[in-house]
């Protein structure tokens, strides 16, 4: 991948992500704080679900159909078996949960978990196919489209009198099915007929039985505390934590998830063709990239909190906002070391038994700190919760990985990025103190324009390259005479 599909590929991850920041923030002044709460259980719950029972089957096919340039019969017919099979059982499991979360709106609630279910197993799947035979073009083009029109759907829907959260909820997902019927037909020509057949199924089970498990525990490690937190104070906690938690953590998703998605069909690639030393030298250069993303996005978070709950939010959420925000960004950093450092390395060498076995601990001491510290300190007792549920499930990646493949971490450069970002830091503080008579607007362009210069030279100077970390995230050093392009 190369040239122009990098910037598309980066634009399709980063503006569905920019479109569901905004969505959040309008329906907060369009909406009540409850129903905003409402709104995020509906994605939380419909994420959690359609991803428990389908991610496992888009990792499937990375790792056995990444290359083809068009998938067979009985390959396609496997595939959309399986798709089927477990959007039913995403869409079985909606109803008793909607009856845990949303007892007195039952209906509505599960009405629109289920469109989000559909909508989502669709397109994933869509773009999974895409994405294994090459079709970039078609896959930047769907989300692009995606990004922007369920920003305007999902706006309209608040502007109608007496909204509540179903509106959005159901704009947000009749936009996505279209975009996935719209992808299905126009990439139809990268799948023959499928024929469906039973052959398979039980290595497609075997492959996929320890991931659905894993998935479970993964997103009880990253969302537990929303649930809990509708538990103890009801949604509208859920909805001031989910500012919050958009604001704390968009800056590192924002960059880090379309990295991600350039990254591992490169690395999985490069193992194959060229052996462990390259995925490991990649793995290497990718840590120095998510790191400064990483040190980058927690110095500004912490240091423009204050600006930024003023500017985004009401005036009586600010003070809560603007205090989860830097534990919500470590938070962050955790699980994108985790996700994309290392949980990337126990698909890479179909080691998902192993990745089940090292997450079990963390998130069953990650659920039973959530629930301790939630009753005890609200809404920051969650937000540190979520960071420690995080540390744990990374300490765990960790050491359950280097029994299998070990990368080196190169601490200098690390140790460089946080100096850099310590500089940063200072430019920052000083320009947003001089900023402080000139209103919150202000205080964040003055401070982000600081960050950002002195940032950047202390990295340049470093020979890190802003230029290689966007082009290719697992080379971010800056290219010299005695180095390969």
């Amino acid at each position: 991948m190369k040239g122009g599909n990098v910037i598309s590929y980066f634009l399709a991850g980063a503006v569905p992500r920019l479109a569901m920041f905004v969505i959040l923030f309008v329906l907060a002044r369009r909406l009540s704080i409850k129903e905003t709460g409402l709104f995020v259980l509906v994605t939380t719950i419909g994420e959690v679900l359609e991803m428990i029972f389908g991610n496992w089957l888009r990792v499937f096919i990375q790792s056995r159909e990444a290359g083809q340039g068009k998938l067979r019969s009985l390959r396609g017919g496997r595939i959309v078996g399986l798709a089927l099979a477990m959007y039913t059982l995403a869409a079985l499991a909606i109803l008793p949960v909607a009856w845990i979360v949303a007892e007195e709106r039952i209906a509505a609630f599960a009405l629109a978990v289920f469109a989000y279910v559909t909508a989502f197993a669709l397109l994933r799947l869509v773009l999974a196919v895409q994405q294994v035979t090459h079709n970039h073009a078609l896959f930047t083009r769907i989300e692009l489209a995606r990004g922007i029109l369920i920003m305007l759907t999902v706006v309209a829907a608040t502007m109608v009198p007496g909204a509540t959260f179903v509106g959005p909820a159901l704009a947000l997902s009749g936009t996505t099915l279209l975009a996935g019927l719209a992808g299905a037909w126009f990439g139809r020509a990268q799948m023959a007929r499928p024929r469906l057949v039973r052959k398979g199924l039980a290595t497609a089970r075997r492959f996929g039985l320890p991931i659905v498990a894993d998935t479970t525990l993964s997103f009880i490690v990253i969302y537990f505390e929303r649930f809990v937190l509708n538990e103890v104070l009801g949604p509208a906690s859920v909805g001031v934590y989910a500012i919050a938690y958009a604001l704390g953590r968009q800056p590192v998703d924002f960059i880090a998830g379309p990295m991600n998605t350039m990254t591992v069909p490169m690395l999985f690639a490069a193992r194959a063709r060229q052996g462990d030393a390259v995925a490991r030298s990649m793995q290497s250069g990718f840590s120095i990239t998510l790191f400064v993303l990483c040190a980058g996005a927690l110095t500004g978070t912490a240091l423009l909190a204050e600006p930024v709950a003023a500017l985004f939010v009401k005036p009586e959420l600010q003070a809560d906002t603007a205090r989860l925000m830097p534990i919500i960004a470590l938070a962050a950093c955790f699980v994108v070391f985790k996700t994309f450092l290392y949980d990337n390395l126990f698909f890479m060498l179909g080691r998902n038994g192993l990745k089940l076995a090292s997450i079990l601990p963390a998130a069953v001491l990650g659920a039973g700190l959530g629930i301790v510290l939630i009753r005890q300190f609200g809404l920051i007792g969650a937000a540190v919760a979520a960071a420690g549920s995080a540390a744990l499930a990374l300490c765990a990646s960790i050491v359950a990985t280097r029994s299998f493949f070990r990368f080196p971490l190169p601490w200098l450069r690390l140790g460089g990025v946080a100096l850099a970002a310590s500089a940063g830091g200072l430019a920052l503080w000083v320009l947003r103190t001089l900023a402080i008579p000139y209103g919150p607007l202000a205080e964040l362009l003055a401070g982000f324009a600081g960050f950002t210069v002195a940032y950047a030279a202390a990295l340049t100077v470093q020979g890190i390259s802003i230029r290689a970390m966007l082009k290719t995230p697992w080379a971010p050093l800056a290219v010299t005479p005695s180095q390969p392009a």
